[in-house]
């Protein structure tokens, strides 16, 4: 079986060229390498009650403490390059991590969001004004059907929220504001 007839049918392991060190066919799809070398190379850690002795979370972390207060300038390079690769990493995935939020939060596509916007004309449905804090619109949705209502500013959601989504509130509170200007 070749490399891409085991990764079609979801196999593991393939036949390849024989190895150079052990002359075995067998190797891992993900890696390329031969399964009797991969499994004679890292064996010794999984078994050997030494390594295991020593390579506890404290005093791995106790380590890496030791080595970041002796190497200041290489740990703060390695921070920075790893904050660069994280933003990176978000500003290239932001459409598909919005996507999977919106999916998992609120059971809608971005897709759908987007239609939203458009239909509102990319303004708040109460107070039809774009949002001033530069974010998107919230999805305002009813806490006990799950039914989305439409796309709020952060300001009038908030609103929503302090009021408990209770419309006595809402009028108790209009009463007052006539009442009171």
């Amino acid at each position: 079986m070749t490399r891409k007839e085991a990764i079609n049918s979801g196999n593991k392991i393939y036949s390849g060229s024989p190895c150079k060190h052990c002359k075995s066919k067998k190797k891992y799809v993900s890696g390329f390498s031969c399964v009797k070398c991969s499994i004679k190379r890292n064996s010794w850690k999984l078994y050997d009650p030494l390594i295991q002795k020593y390579k506890t979370p404290e005093k791995t972390y106790s380590r890496v403490k030791k080595w970041r207060e002796n190497n200041p300038d290489k740990w703060q390079e390695q921070w920075i390059r790893r904050s660069e690769k994280r933003h990176i990493k978000y500003e290239n995935n932001k459409e598909s991590r919005k996507d999977r939020d919106l999916k998992r939060t609120y059971n809608i596509t971005l897709e759908e969001y987007k239609i939203l916007l458009q239909k509102q004309k990319e303004k708040c449905a109460i107070c039809d004004k774009k949002c001033k804090s530069g974010k998107n619109l919230a999805v305002d949705h009813n806490h006990i059907s799950g039914k989305i209502r439409g796309l709020l500013c952060s300001g009038c959601n908030t609103g929503i929220g302090l009021f408990m989504e209770n419309i006595v509130i809402f009028k108790k509170a209009i009463k007052y504001l006539k009442e009171n200007n």
